[in-house]
């Protein structure tokens, strides 16, 4: 699976603590709103933009003549 918006955030905002000691890191992100909330705000926006990437898809799709959605294709459970 690859990363999860958590662990892109941390390893972008501390990139060397998180590699020597995550657990200490992990415990600042638990405890901090700020750092929970602008993840949860990343992985919105990843939300929106692979719907309107499958949407898109489909659209074309549609248009020359396959039956058949793609709006299932990648469950968006998957963003985390």
């Amino acid at each position: 699976m690859k990363q999860t918006a958590k662990e892109f955030f941390l390893k972008k905002v501390f990139p060397v603590s998180y590699e020597n000691k995550p657990d200490e890191v992990n415990f600042w992100y638990e405890t901090d709103g700020h750092a929970q909330q602008s993840v949860n705000i990343m992985i919105e926006f990843a939300q929106l933009h692979v719907e309107a990437a499958l949407k898109a898809v489909e659209d074309k799709i549609i248009v020359r003549g396959y039956a058949g959605s793609i709006m299932n294709s990648y469950p968006l459970e998957n963003i985390k």
